[in-house]
């Protein structure tokens, strides 16, 4: 239930980080009385002119006020040196019982990100090279991401905080997207409230033929800036057909996976960068995080259909994603063609089907905190668990693109290599994520 906070007698705390970036200048203003939501002004200086993200904690006296990362809007992602506004609805998903009047308000503003929003990994030395060299940098190259080089010989992956979020379908995108039957009741796709307790990292874009063939020797040569597809989790992750897994506890891989060759390149420098992570894929719950950039809408572009939209076409869609075209022609489109989301990702809806870590059945519900099964159990031989894979594809209609679109693989039982085969369709974004130290 909303709630109306009619006091502008706040205080304002300020937290700096890095002696080169602080935060000053925060006011904070309730909208009423048109309005119940709360907007903060506030100044960002960094020397180095680089983007952060920005967070914000409110309190009534000592006592934080709970609030999900969709409660929030504005200017809090990959933010740059200047004045800047976010808004707070404080009666978004049910806040708590807020008091009338909250007399003893205050804003702490912070910029936690430690000059590391995005990771670049150089494979140009190809599969035969020792190790990719990966650097850190708060600051995107002139022109930004979108260029040929972060599509071809680097790999860019940008920092997710770690957050409470809303995640999978609404009554209404189930109505309007026609989705029925078991594709609405999947335990995964239950709308919850999930929270991941660690920052990550996810590619800027969907791995392409040129990066798979550096990486692992694969790629077809003629399409190198298009995503590389008809990619199984068995080739990601290794499989041993269905013995049970001799690799041990996850996240060890087969020898000869696209993730253990990876690893084995990448261990010292992400051992001393970031202890505890290594590349994988993104859980279910950290690609739909990473897919909404913060907003609580169909399409992370934070728009739900158009007035005209439909189960199959949606002109919201088309501004952010390549679906539904290609029908009967190839290649794919070239990555990074539409917007990205507020996060700088591109192509989460449509492209590729992407690969996900996530190995489940579909009443699995794998819980509400840093949610995912044990992905060896895709190494069981169980025909009750199968793998699964998110955002829909070129190949797909709008009801299959949305932010929580999941579809089965279920790759043991895939044999054709046509179009008709969904695998054919699926390929994969890197993350790099905490599996323990």
């Amino acid at each position: 239930m909303k709630t109306l906070i009619t006091a502008l007698s706040v205080s304002v705390s300020v937290a700096l980080t890095a002696s080169s970036v602080s935060v000053d200048n925060v006011f904070v203003r309730q909208q009423w009385p048109w309005s119940t939501k709360v907007n903060v002004d506030y100044v960002l200086h960094d020397a180095a002119n680089g983007t952060h993200d920005v967070k914000v904690e409110f309190r009534n006296g000592s006592q934080v006020i709970t609030n999900l990362t969709e409660s929030l809007s504005g200017d809090r992602f990959g933010v740059g040196p200047g004045e800047h506004t976010l808004t707070w609805d404080p009666g978004y998903g049910g806040s708590g019982q807020l008091p009338a009047v909250i007399a003893d308000m205050t804003a702490t503003v912070s910029v936690p990100d430690d000059g590391r929003t995005w990771m670049v990994m150089d494979i140009s030395g190809g599969k035969d090279a020792e190790s990719f060299p990966i650097t850190f940098t708060n600051a995107p190259p002139p022109g930004g991401w979108n260029q040929d080089e972060y599509k071809t010989t680097k790999i860019v992956l940008r920092r997710i905080p770690a957050t409470t979020f809303q995640m999978g379908l609404t009554d209404a995108e189930k109505s309007h997207f026609e989705i029925t039957g078991t594709h609405a009741t999947w335990a995964a796709r239950q709308r919850r409230t999930v929270t991941l307790t660690r920052d990550y990292y996810i590619g800027v874009f969907e791995t392409t033929h040129k990066q798979n063939s550096l990486m692992f020797g694969t790629g077809n040569s003629s399409f190198p800036k298009c995503p590389a597809r008809n990619i199984t989790y068995a080739t990601v992750c290794g499989s041993n057909a269905n013995e049970p897994s001799p690799y041990g506890v996850w996240p060890n891989y087969a020898e000869g996976s696209y993730l253990a060759a990876l690893n084995n390149k990448v261990t010292i420098q992400l051992s001393s960068a970031l202890p505890g992570y290594k590349f994988e894929l993104p859980s279910y719950a950290q690609w739909e995080c990473a897919c909404r950039g913060g907003v609580d809408t169909c399409f992370n572009s934070g728009k739900n259909w158009a007035d005209d939209g439909t189960a199959s076409v949606d002109s919201n869609l088309a501004a952010i994603a390549q679906y539904g075209v290609n029908v009967n022609s190839d290649p794919w489109p070239e990555v990074g063609q539409k917007l990205p989301n507020a996060f700088g990702l591109y192509d989460m809806h449509g492209g590729v089907m992407e690969l996900i870590r996530d190995v489940m059945n579909t009443s699995t519900d794998s819980g509400v905190t840093d949610p995912q099964t044990d992905p060896l159990l895709c190494h069981t031989g169980s025909s009750s668990f199968q793998t699964w894979a998110c955002g829909g594809s070129v190949k797909s209609v709008a009801s299959g693109c949305l932010s929580d679109s999941v579809v089965n693989m279920d790759t043991k039982n895939q044999t054709a290599s046509g179009s008709t085969d969904p695998r054919w369709h699926t390929g994969y974004r890197l993350a790099c994520v905490y599996v323990g130290e």
